[in-house]
């Protein structure tokens, strides 16, 4: 069954359909109407309260930004910040021939969470992907802040990379 699961994700992927994976990132992202400021802990154990204000399926507003007032108004946001982390991924990936759908999939996703210059920071992630070694990939995802500033997300994240295969 997971097999045949697989097989549909790779289908729908290598025709570059990624609903699935939006759905995915606004399940994990959350929504809210009105924007907010995100409180966490960071790696080192402090509290955080960001300067920014968030809204939406975790945009960050710039300065002088409008926050929409509808839903409709976050979902073309959404759209257009999902497309951003779809040609920031496809630049870090360009050096990894033949990279499995569902790894470029956690790409994207780890571009719209932390943006794709926080993505290249992940230096020997990228080079494991080049092999490509699925297993060391995942690895290098766990060591670092973003995985323990979320852990929850990174770990599935980590997950998926870890199950892909050629």
């Amino acid at each position: 069954m997971e097999d045949h699961l697989l097989t549909n994700q790779i289908k729908k992927n290598s025709m570059s359909d990624y609903s699935d994976l939006q759905r995915e990132i606004k399940n994990h992202e959350g929504y809210s109407l009105n924007p907010y400021q995100l409180e966490y802990k960071n790696a080192d154990g402090e509290y955080i309260k960001e300067n920014v204000f968030t809204g939406g399926y975790g945009h960050v507003l710039k300065k002088d930004e409008v926050a929409p007032t509808t839903e409709e108004g976050w979902e073309a946001i959404f759209q257009k910040d999902f497309n951003i982390a779809l040609e920031g991924a496809e630049a870090l990936l360009q050096d990894c021939k033949n990279i499995h759908p569902i790894a470029k999939e956690v790409i994207i996703e780890m571009c719209y969470q932390i943006g794709t210059f926080g993505v290249s920071k992940f230096k020997r992630l990228f080079q494991a992907l080049a092999i490509p070694d699925y297993v060391l990939a995942a690895q290098e995802m766990t060591d670092s802040k973003w995985f323990v500033q979320t852990p929850s997300r990174a770990n599935r994240m980590a997950i998926k990379m870890r199950n892909c295969t050629i």
